[in-house]
Order: structure tokens, then sequence, then C-alpha cells
């Protein structure tokens, strides 16, 4: 499965998915 996604640097809400995301991939050992 592949997952692209895009974040907005000045969007606070956009920071806050991008931080989750990578936390989840980390979790279940996924690589970037």
């Amino acid at each position: 499965m592949e997952i692209k996604y895009w974040s907005d640097i000045a969007c606070p809400f956009c920071y806050i998915g991008s931080t989750r995301m990578k936390k989840a991939m980390k979790e279940v050992g996924i690589l970037r």
C-alpha cells in the first residue's frame, strides 16, 4: 500500500497530523 500525504508548515492542524502520522508509522514499523 502506498500512502502519500502533504503538509503545510504554516498550518497548525497539518503539523499535528504530520506528527501523529510519523509516530504511528514508527509504532507499526513502517519505513519511508
